[in-house]
C-alpha cells in the first residue's frame, strides 16, 4: 500500500485492489484476497472499511475514487481537520 500526504490536513493512499462495498468483486480484488489469505492470512478490504477506519480516527470527508490501472482500482482520500 502506498500512502501519500498532500497539502495540510489531507491524506490519500492506494490500497491496491479493493473490494466493492457489496463484497462481490471485482475479480482482480477477489483473486488477490485469496492469494493473501493463503500466503499471509490477510485479505483485501472494501472502500467502506477504509473510510470507516479513517472516520474512526478523526478524518472527515473520506471517499474512494475509483480508477482502472494494473494492480490498483482506486484511491482513498480523506481530510484531517
Amino acid at each position: 500500500m502506498e500512502v501519500r500526504t498532500a497539502h495540510a490536513g489531507r491524506i490519500s493512499f492506494t490500497p491496491g485492489d479493493f473490494f466493492a462495498d457489496t463484497k462481490d468483486g471485482p475479480l482482480d480484488a477477489t483473486l488477490m484476497s485469496l492469494s493473501m489469505l493463503v500466503e499471509t492470512f490477510g485479505r483485501n478490504h472494501t472502500g467502506e472499511e477504509y473510510r470507516s477506519w479513517l472516520l474512526d480516527v478523526g478524518f472527515t470527508d473520506a471517499e474512494t475514487r475509483p480508477f482502472d490501472a494494473p494492480a490498483a482500482n482506486g484511491v482513498v482520500v480523506a481530510r484531517k481537520p
